[in-house]
Order: structure tokens, then C-alpha cells, then sequence
């Protein structure tokens, strides 16, 4: 979907996957103005989503000349409207080991903390220790990365791949 398409759109509401696949195309950093004139939000209500997935994990800021650039912790990583298909779990209702495999295996099968926020209500630090804890039961391996941080690597993801597929 090419960037512009979005000024094409009627002024309706914009999905956070709308925001990470427009930062994507921006070489992974966006800046407020810049979403807004994108997606025809106010500045303020650029900022304010993108403030929010920051505090999901999904961006870090980088402030230059008095302006904040938000730039995606691992945009190698997120693939546009991957994570969205997740259904995100509301009210009291948990996540379970499963929605969190699910999310890694739409995910290539490797995820960061992050990004299992943006898929599920989990916070940050609850995705944390949750894929620390599914990785010491020998469901993810962890591998770091300078700049991109924690990357916990599904064991075997092609199978679960290829389970999903079946069940579609």
C-alpha cells in the first residue's frame, strides 16, 4: 500500500498498524507532522498515538533540533498487518501461552516484548515475563541484538507455520 493512498482515505479512524506501516515506509521513524499530514490527524493527536506506542515498545524517540522522531525498535520485525490479525484480548479474559505463540508464529516466529504488547493488553513488563517464562519452558530461544534489543526466536516455528496453515 503506497503512503499517499492514506490522503485518499476518507477521514476516518487510523489503526495502529496504519501508523507502523506508514513509519515503515518511512524508513522506520516518522515524526508527528508528518503522520498528520499522512493521515489528515491533528498534530496533537499524532503525537498523542504515537506517545502510546512508545509506551508499548513499539517506538523509541529520538528528540533532534527540538523535535521528537519516532523510530521503530525493530522495524525488520513488525510486518504490516501481521500482528493486527491477533485478536486482542479484552476485560479479564488472559492471554494465554497460546495467544502468545500465535503472535510470534504471525510474526516469523520471532517477537520482542514490544511487539507482543501491540498484539495483545499485555504491558510490557507482563510480555516480559511472560516470553522470559515461555523461554525457560524451551518455547523460545533469546537472541540480542545491538539497537533492536531482546528478540525471543520461536523453537521450530515452520511447524507451527505449517499446523496454522492447515487450520485455515
Amino acid at each position: 500500500m503506497a503512503i499517499f493512498s492514506f490522503l485518499n482515505r476518507k477521514k476516518g479512524k487510523i489503526s495502529d498498524a496504519d501508523i507502523i506501516a506508514i513509519a515503515k515506509q518511512l524508513g522506520g521513524q516518522v515524526t508527528p507532522s508528518s503522520l498528520a499530514v499522512v493521515t489528515h490527524l491533528k498534530i496533537k493527536n499524532a503525537e498523542s498515538r504515537l506517545k502510546r506506542l512508545r509506551k508499548r515498545g513499539v517506538f523509541n524517540v529520538k528528540v533532534n533540533d527540538n523535535s521528537r522522531i519516532y523510530q521503530l525498535t525493530n522495524p525488520d520485525l513488525i510486518r504490516e498487518n501481521e500482528l493486527t490479525s491477533i485478536k486482542k484480548k479484552r476485560g479479564n479474559e488472559p492471554v494465554t501461552e497460546s495467544d502468545i505463540i500465535m503472535a510470534a508464529v504471525k510474526a516469523a516466529g520471532k517477537i520482542t516484548p514490544g511487539m507482543l504488547c501491540f498484539a495483545t493488553n499485555l504491558s510490557l513488563e507482563e510480555a516480559t515475563l511472560r516470553l522470559s517464562d515461555l523461554q525457560k519452558k524451551d518455547v523460545f530461544d533469546i537472541h540480542a541484538e545491538a539497537g533492536k534489543g531482546i528478540i525471543y526466536i520461536l523453537k521450530d516455528w515452520e511447524s507451527y507455520q505449517s499446523i496454522l496453515n492447515q487450520s485455515e
